[in-house]
C-alpha cells in the first residue's frame, strides 16, 4: 500500500504552533491515502534554529521506478513562516502545491499512474 510519509525537520521554537499542529493534522489524514507511488517526502520549515533561505517548495526530486518510490525536499523558507497569517491554510497549500509538482513531474517522465485520481486524493488540502 504506498503512501505518502513525511520525515520533519521543524526550525525551532519561533516556529508558529500552528505549523506543527497543521503537519500533523496533514500526515494523520494522508496515512489513509493509497497512491500508485511511494512518496517519501522531508519537510524542513525554517525558524530560529534553521535557516532556509530556498524558496519555499520542492527540491531535491527523486523516482526510482524500480521500487515505485518517489522522493524529495519540500523547503519552507524562513521569511514565508513568518508570514501568512492562516499558517494552516499555507502549509496545506504549500504541500498541495508539492505534491501536485510530483504528480506534474511524473506525467512528464510518462510513469503510468493516475494523475487525476491522484490529485483528487489530495483535494483536501486545497479547500
Amino acid at each position: 500500500m504506498p503512501q505518502l510519509t513525511f520525515r520533519t525537520i521543524f526550525g525551532g521554537l519561533e516556529m508558529p504552533s500552528d505549523f506543527r499542529d497543521q503537519h500533523n493534522s496533514i500526515k494523520g489524514k494522508l496515512k489513509t491515502v493509497d497512491f500508485d507511488y511511494t512518496l517519501d517526502l522531508c519537510v524542513t520549515v525554517g525558524a530560529d534554529m534553521i535557516t532556509v533561505t530556498h524558496p519555499t517548495g520542492l527540491r531535491s526530486f527523486r523516482i526510482n521506478q524500480a521500487q515505485m518510490r518517489v522522493t524529495g525536499t519540500i523547503f519552507v523558507n524562513n521569511t514565508d513562516i513568518m508570514r501568512p497569517k492562516d499558517h494552516r491554510a499555507f502549509l496545506r497549500k504549500v504541500v498541495h502545491e508539492a505534491v501536485s509538482e510530483i504528480f506534474d513531474r511524473m506525467q512528464t517522465k510518462k510513469i503510468e499512474f493516475s494523475k487525476s485520481e491522484s490529485l483528487d486524493k489530495i483535494a483536501f488540502l486545497s479547500k
